[in-house]
């Protein structure tokens, strides 16, 4: 099956194939005598697999590693990849926790002192509108 074909039925395009390809995920693809890729329908399992694998965040490295181990045919090699991914993704919930809890108490401050200029954002957008002015000012004299 050609490329066209192949992309067709897994839902990935060409370039996505070919980047597959060159990264090694896709293992060894027969060439046609007129140059041609020509995928074997078996094919559409591995992708199948590998769009899953990117679907829970794992990196082309993580996968084309696992990609090796498959034939293992056990779920040992996925574990330790699954757990750094569990362990970026804990990371990431905490610091956006943190970033939440930043805003939350911005907005509280913004809110309990209205208009004034107490609030340490305003204040921040008050400064580099005066300094964009003084530049302003130095530049066009």
């Amino acid at each position: 099956m050609q490329i066209g074909e192949l992309g067709r039925q897994c839902g990935l395009s060409r370039d996505t194939l070919r980047f597959y390809e060159r990264e090694g995920l896709l293992g060894e693809v027969r060439r046609l005598e007129n140059g041609y890729r020509d995928y074997d329908a078996e094919l559409l399992i591995r992708l199948s697999w590998i769009s899953e694998l990117k679907s829970l965040g794992l990196s082309i490295p993580e996968i084309k590693g696992l990609t090796r181990t498959r034939s293992q045919n056990n779920c040992e090699s996925l574990q330790q990849p699954l757990q750094n991914r569990l362990e970026r993704l804990n990371t990431a919930i905490r610091d956006l926790k943190a970033m939440r809890n930043q805003v939350v108490q911005q907005l509280k401050d913004c809110q309990s002192r209205g208009s004034q200029l107490d609030c340490s954002t305003l204040r921040f957008c008050s400064q580099s509108d005066e300094l964009s002015k003084r530049n302003t000012l130095l530049t066009n004299t």
